[in-house]
């Protein structure tokens, strides 16, 4: 597929950002919490900073079913000095299987570095193993209030960061908002994305035993505006 092109707007200030994300998909029967009843699908998005949940989201095409990662889950706990979850986002079954070990995977690709032939470059790989929730548990909150989920729906996981800095999953924290910037191997620095960066996400399971799953890889580039 063609890199998705985002045009920045004149008014907007300097302060682009990406968001490495997992998007959630709702399959036609939902499960009680403990059963995960969601698919997962990649949407590692680049976001631009004002409104960055609704406006330039990157969708990546593939989408991996739980049946498919059914090796790859894995226990899900939350450090007991936060505050642990209310009685209905808890089961024995969610905290032994909840979680699923995903690599997550930022680069980008500046336009000096597309016009020297030069390969994107690293920007962070973190796990969906570390995601503060459970896709139940997102699923499961997000309908207390009445909010009509359907078949089809898809909402976003939130970004996804592990617990160590290289791991951060937005330019955003990766910078520490603008104060640190960071070197590219080719001289070049970045607080925030600028026109003409390219941000492409991968995602992929891989353990000894299993079946390597690969979910894509989606790209956006950031175009001046007109």
């Amino acid at each position: 597929m063609a890199p998705h092109h985002i045009r920045t707007r004149k008014s907007m200030p300097n302060n682009q950002n990406h968001h490495l994300k997992l998007g959630l998909y709702l399959p036609e029967r939902t499960e009680e919490v403990s059963n995960q009843g969601a698919n997962t699908i990649t949407n590692i998005a680049p976001n631009i900073a004002a409104t960055p949940k609704n406006f330039a989201s990157t969708i990546s095409p593939w989408i991996v079913t739980t049946e498919a990662l059914a090796p790859y889950r894995s226990v899900w706990t939350r450090v007991e000095t936060d505050p642990q979850p209310m009685p209905y986002l808890e089961s024995e079954n969610n905290r032994a299987t909840g979680s699923f070990d995903i690599q997550l995977q930022a680069l980008i690709e500046t336009e000096d570095m597309r016009n020297k032939n030069e390969e994107a470059v690293q920007m962070s790989q973190s796990n969906f193993k570390d995601s503060y929730w459970t896709v139940a548990q997102m699923v499961a909150h997000h309908t207390v209030n009445g909010c009509n989920l359907r078949a089809g729906d898809m909402f976003g996981s939130g970004t996804q960061s592990g617990p160590n800095p290289e791991e951060a999953g937005s330019m955003l924290e990766l910078s520490n908002a603008g104060a640190d910037p960071i070197s590219l191997p080719n001289g070049e620095k970045r607080t925030f994305l600028e026109d003409g960066d390219n941000v492409i996400m991968k995602g992929w399971c891989q353990k000894d035993g299993a079946a390597r799953i690969g979910f894509g890889s989606v790209s956006a580039k950031i175009l001046p505006a007109s």
